[in-house]
């Protein structure tokens, strides 16, 4: 199944075939001399990478990756309860994503997208944190001298 995967990057490498075309490309490109045919169409190739540059091309993987590493990094600002989840989460996509399609195709998928947007809601800029925190008894309302 991975030749067939490879035939149809090399196609397009660099935009793919487009979003959700894999069971059809897969179906045009399985036919090989001398080899059975697969009757059957695969949904997902079983790999997150060869999904998304088929898909997306190298153009998409590469996004995909980056995305992954701000979410690595991302976690690092993360307050030290919700870090080791927050990193946790990319380590899953990029191993579990050697053998099956995480994101595009499954309950597992849906669960670290899940986790990742509440790791999001966690995160605090850096700008936040380093502004001192308003005094409660300041008041709101400027006075303006009665001279002016």
């Amino acid at each position: 199944m991975s030749d067939v995967n490879l035939q149809i990057a090399r196609q397009r490498p660099l935009l793919g075939a487009g979003v959700g075309s894999f069971p059809g490309q897969f179906e045009r490109f399985n036919v090989q001399p001398g080899q059975p045919r697969i009757s059957f169409a695969y949904a997902t190739p079983h790999n997150e990478y060869f999904d998304v540059t088929v898909q997306t091309g190298l153009l998409g993987l590469a996004v995909f990756f980056y995305w992954l590493y701000t979410q690595w990094k991302m976690s690092k600002r993360l307050d030290a309860d919700v870090a080791p989840l927050a990193q946790a989460i990319p380590v899953l996509l990029m191993v579990g994503g050697l053998f099956n399609s995480l994101i595009s195709s499954s309950a597992e998928g849906y669960l670290c997208c899940y986790f990742i947007g509440l790791c999001a809601a966690a995160f605090t800029p850096r700008e936040a944190e380093q502004q001192e925190p308003a005094n409660p008894h300041t008041p709101c309302v400027e006075t303006v001298p009665a001279d002016a």
